[in-house]
């Protein structure tokens, strides 16, 4: 078991501090990621108040359990199977683990795209519909607009009603208003695209859920029967993932519901469910 170690990550300490106090102790990756860490110390990075791991990461390694848990039935399943056919089971399985496992940290590190995606760079203004810079969280830190109902906004709105208002008003019709849009369109562009990327990850665990679905069915309808619990686990646990997964897909491309990677995530939970509702006796 590899023991966590390194410096803390700068994009949880910058989440951490939004998050304040609630944000609890430091949590330092390991140098295999995420992935590489003790249980314990997963479970306390995803308590933590950082920006990650989060959800998708959580899905990934229980779809990583769920594929460790079909490899370790195959493996005694070899009386049942014959050890020519549970060979290649045990290894597919094992593939399919360590792809799920990297999925780890690959969605960690695409949900900080995302939040970094959220901060106005130089010269642009906040994300378009938000008052500011949306967190992990989803809340948004207030903007300064709340402190003009005051009588600095006020006096602000008197003057503007006079000659240097309507100067102003005048100007920003032109190139500076034109600046100004042009940045509330880039900025949510890349946002945009930073979700789509985001979105990928999350539909890789679906996709790898179907395999380990069908290697459950398979295990629980012909394997060691000693292990049948296990297999049947390992396929609930499949379906799981999957369809926590497909959620995420639909919460990242909400704004693109044309995008076929919707199509494509509820096609594969339909898939699941149909591979698991035979072997295991009722509709799931």
């Amino acid at each position: 078991m590899v023991r966590s170690s390194g410096s803390p990550d700068r994009a949880d300490n910058r989440a951490g501090d939004r998050a304040g106090d609630s944000a609890g102790p430091a949590v330092r990756s390991s140098r295999d990621g995420y992935a590489g860490l003790p249980v314990g110390a997963f479970l306390d990075a995803l308590a933590a108040g950082s920006a990650a791991p989060a959800g998708g990461s959580a899905v990934a390694l229980v779809l990583a359990q769920a594929a460790a848990l079909c490899a370790k039935t195959a493996r005694l399943s070899a009386r049942q199977l014959t050890a020519e056919r549970a060979g290649p089971l045990t290894a597919e399985a094992e593939q399919v683990r360590a792809r799920a496992a990297s999925l780890i940290d690959d969605d960690a590190r695409a949900y900080r795209a995302v939040l970094e995606q959220t901060r106005p760079r130089a010269g642009e203004s906040e994300t378009p519909g938000q008052s500011g810079p949306t967190g992990p969280s989803g809340h948004t830190e207030p903007s300064a607009a709340a402190g003009e109902s005051g009588s600095a906004g006020q006096n602000r709105t008197a003057g503007e009603s006079g000659t240097a208002g309507q100067n102003r008003t005048a100007g920003e019709s032109g190139t500076a208003g034109q600046n100004r849009t042009a940045g509330e369109s880039g900025a949510a562009g890349r946002l945009v695209a930073a979700l789509s990327d985001a979105a990928d990850v999350p539909l890789r665990m679906v996709e790898l859920s179907v395999p380990v679905a069908r290697l459950a069915a398979t295990l629980a309808a012909g394997g060691n029967p000693a292990l049948r619990g296990d297999a049947v686990a390992a396929g609930l646990l499949a379906q799981a993932s999957a369809r926590a997964a497909a959620e995420l897909v639909t919460i990242n491309l909400a704004a693109m519901p044309d995008d076929p990677r919707h199509a494509r995530a509820a096609d594969l939970l339909a898939a699941i469910a149909e591979v698991l509702a035979g072997p295991f006796g009722h509709a799931t």
